[in-house]
């Protein structure tokens, strides 16, 4: 009991900070506080105040702003970046799985052969071929992050495509992708959802450490990375430029692992079982 109570109480505050966070980027975007790329020649390196709550940079944009605005860019590239895992890595784990044989081993050599490489070892040398900017970013991310859905879809599928309710479809005349998507990508439906969640939290990471070497969001587009490149410099004379930015990433991927935890307890059926 105390468990379950736990556990309700760590997905209340994951889901609540998400729902903050999503909402702040949300009206950052639609109807921002200021414009983010204003520039105040009278209001340089300005603390918090009244004005600027968050105070402003050294080019005396607003950074609240700038914040709201760059959350939601670090979200829609995170977000982004999971569709575009989910998509390729699923559809190839499954292939894999399912149909074996030479297309398993082909599979598998592909997904070996990126993940030998490190995740951002291998962003840099594909953004440095597709260039920077966010969507070459949302396709970087999406390629390197695709071999763990890959893995797991695999593995899923090898065991489910053994299951009498897939050999029932096969034996009624039912081709394989119909098989495929009808009967088995909806059993794997629950992994991939706790899946995507931790890697969201690993997307976020990955969009603000490229936007920190400036090959995400290019300036003077406010992201939360490209925040922390820009202020990192003037930490003594103005610690609120990395502060605000910085508290952002902390408490979104709070949420969002708190959120995750709590839906794989609460999707694992031993879990369950044992509360």
């Amino acid at each position: 009991m105390k468990y379950l109570v736990a556990l309700r109480f760590n997905a209340l505050i994951g889901i609540s900070l998400v729902s903050i966070v999503a909402i702040a980027a949300l009206a950052g975007y639609v109807v921002p506080s200021a414009d983010p790329l204003h520039i105040d020649y009278s209001a340089f390196l300005s603390p918090p105040s009244p004005a600027h709550p968050f105070g402003t940079d050294n080019f005396g944009r607003d950074v609240l702003s700038r914040v709201l605005v760059g959350a939601w860019s670090s979200l829609i590239s995170a977000f982004g970046t999971v569709v575009v895992a989910v998509i390729l890595g699923g559809t190839l784990g499954a292939v894999a799985g399912f149909f074996g044989g030479w297309v398993d081993r082909l599979i598998g050599i592909l997904t070996d052969t990126l993940m030998a490489f490190p995740g951002l070892l291998m962003a840099l040398a594909l953004i440095s071929i597709l260039g920077a900017g966010i969507v070459p970013m949302i396709i970087t991310l999406g390629v390197s992050f695709s071999t763990i859905f890959i893995r797991v879809v695999r593995s899923l599928v090898l065991s489910l495509r053994e299951q009498e309710f897939v050999q029932a479809s096969s034996a009624m005349g039912n081709g394989e992708m119909y098989t495929i998507l009808r009967h088995i990508l909806p059993n794997c439906i629950s992994s991939l959802l706790v899946l995507a969640t931790s890697t969201l939290a690993f997307a976020i990471l990955a969009e603000s450490a490229l936007s920190f070497l400036g090959l995400g969001v290019q300036a003077p587009n406010p992201s939360w990375g490209g925040m922390l490149a820009e202020g990192r410099g003037l930490m003594g004379h103005a610690p609120w430029l990395v502060l605000f930015p910085g508290f952002a990433i902390f408490l979104t991927l709070l949420g969002i692992n708190l959120v995750g935890d709590a839906l794989r307890d609460w999707l694992d059926p031993w879990m369950e079982s044992e509360t």
